[in-house]
């Protein structure tokens, strides 16, 4: 018998076979050294159950060993990548352009937006993204806009540190703390004025002096990473 009929059964229609069935089917066949089973029942898996999010390492291994477009387009939708992203824009070429709304429409991630608009140098898509992005996006819109665009990034970064103080309590004062360092890094007075703004406007909060004291010295120090 095929491998595939001792592990799922030779009457079993396609149709009736699981996620869990094909990965650990691809699994075995990988172990066996049976590339290219794996990846035609990697691809049929693909075809079959289209967006469910367990599909991830068999259209990993599709990029990895192929690397087609349909292989770039069904891991986007599952997960919403720049590499993927690049990839279907090169190896379409002009044909990109008919998929890229429906590919952008896809993402909800406000920094992987922000990301693709810098690349393509789409100013006016950035700009509304800027205008309608959730002020929980804020920091890591930040993040990603620090090197173009710092003047935006600092303005984000300042206003979801105000945000986070007006919720209080300490562990959101340690996280405003954490983006402020990060402004300090773009602009140290900066910092230290939106962090002195902040302690003047709740002056009997003394957790929030004690979280923001790093702002106030003369190098501005401390944890800025997640």
């Amino acid at each position: 018998y095929e491998i595939h009929e001792r592990l799922v059964g030779s009457e079993m229609c396609i149709r009736d076979r699981g996620v869990e069935d094909y990965l650990h089917l691809v699994h075995r066949l990988l172990s066996l050294g049976r590339v290219e089973e794996a990846l035609r029942y990697a691809e049929e898996a693909r075809d079959w159950f289209g967006k469910d999010p367990r599909l991830l390492p068999l259209l990993d291994l599709l990029v990895a060993h192929r690397g087609n477009p349909e292989d770039h387009r069904a891991r986007f939708g599952v997960r919403p990548n720049l590499e993927d992203y690049l990839a279907l824009k090169s190896k379409l070429g002009r044909e990109f352009y008919r998929e890229r709304k429906a590919l952008l429409r896809q993402v909800r991630d406000p920094a992987l937006l922000a990301r693709i608009y810098l690349l393509e140098e789409d100013w006016k898509a950035l700009d509304r993204l800027l205008r309608s992005v959730p002020p929980e996006a804020y920091p890591a819109l930040a993040e990603v806009l620090e090197e173009r665009l710092p003047e935006e990034a600092k303005k984000l970064y300042r206003e979801a540190a105000r945000r986070l103080v007006e919720k209080g309590p300490r562990k959101a004062y340690r996280e405003a703390a954490r983006l402020l360092l990060r402004l300090s890094r773009l602009d140290p007075k900066e910092a230290r004025e939106a962090a002195l703004a902040l302690v003047l406007a709740y002056p009997r909060r003394a957790a929030l002096k004690e979280e923001l004291a790093p702002l106030f010295s003369e190098k501005p120090h401390g944890p800025v990473e997640e």
